[in-house]
């Protein structure tokens, strides 16, 4: 099996001049490399790349450690930019690199609603339309429309 595991590790590796290896097999939303799970999943529970060229060359990762890296490649697997870090480690990282991405709003990916959407929520609201009724139209859940309104969503708009 570790050879088996080895062999399809090393054939979606490729280096590159800046030292970085990328994993050129499948790739996150997030960039990250993907390992297929009916390869290894049930034997190391392992789903990103860079894990398992952490697992492949240490034997294991901490249990309290998440895999970090020093070059800000998500796809790299190179074990030399690789390390056992905090998740306070990896965010510093994120803030020294300036790679920290802002989700609020429309930028988060799961949002329903645009800035327009919100102001015109808002002004609904003002004309005195009813969160009930408000909510259908923009495929929300009443709720979110009363923290639009209350401004404990979307406050800055």
């Amino acid at each position: 099996m570790a050879r088996e595991l080895l062999e399809y590790f090393n054939e979606r590796c490729q280096i590159q001049q800046d030292g970085c290896i990328y994993w050129i097999g499948t790739l996150s939303k997030r960039g990250y490399g993907d390992v297929h799970k009916n390869k290894i999943g049930r034997v190391y529970g392992v789903t990103s790349a860079h894990r398992l060229a952490y697992l492949l060359h240490y034997g294991t990762i901490p249990n309290d450690k998440i895999i970090c890296h020093k070059c800000n490649v998500p796809k790299c697997v190179n074990i030399e930019h690789l390390y056992a870090g905090s998740l306070s480690d990896n965010l510093n990282d994120c803030y020294r690199a300036n790679r920290r991405r802002s989700f609020k709003g429309e930028n988060h990916p799961y949002a329903k609603l645009t800035e327009r959407d919100v102001l015109e929520i808002r002004d609904l609201r003002t004309y005195g339309y009813s969160c009930a009724w408000i909510a259908p139209y923009y495929n929300v859940c009443n709720g979110t429309i009363k923290d639009i309104h209350t401004k404990k969503s979307w406050g800055w708009l």
